[in-house]
């Protein structure tokens, strides 16, 4: 499935859908591009700390692949979101799906 690239007022939107109680926490993997980083840790975050990765961030894709999970990318410098280059960092960002 393909990812879709976002402005910085929807890549804010769509965490605060996903992180609609305070004490809800995403799930954050942030990997330097320009080293071959391998086995990186996911951390949990809370949602004023996300938004600020968020806000730190130039580049936004979402996933929503039908599962459980909604997956955000959000890279720290300009980049084409289908081709990146190996420059900045990456924020992969999980929230839970909302059920409806």
């Amino acid at each position: 499935m393909p990812y879709i690239e976002m402005t910085l007022e929807e890549a804010i939107r769509y965490v605060k859908a996903g992180l609609i109680d305070p004490n809800t926490k995403a799930l954050v993997l942030t990997q330097n591009l320009e080293r071959n980083e391998e086995d990186i840790p996911f951390k949990k975050k809370t949602k004023v700390e996300t938004l600020e990765i968020i806000q730190n961030c130039k580049t936004f894709a979402k996933l929503e692949d039908g599962g459980c999970t909604n997956r955000l990318r959000a890279f720290s410098v300009p980049q084409n979101i289908h081709k990146p280059k190996r420059k900045g960092e990456l924020n992969t960002i999980l929230l839970k799906r909302k059920i409806e």
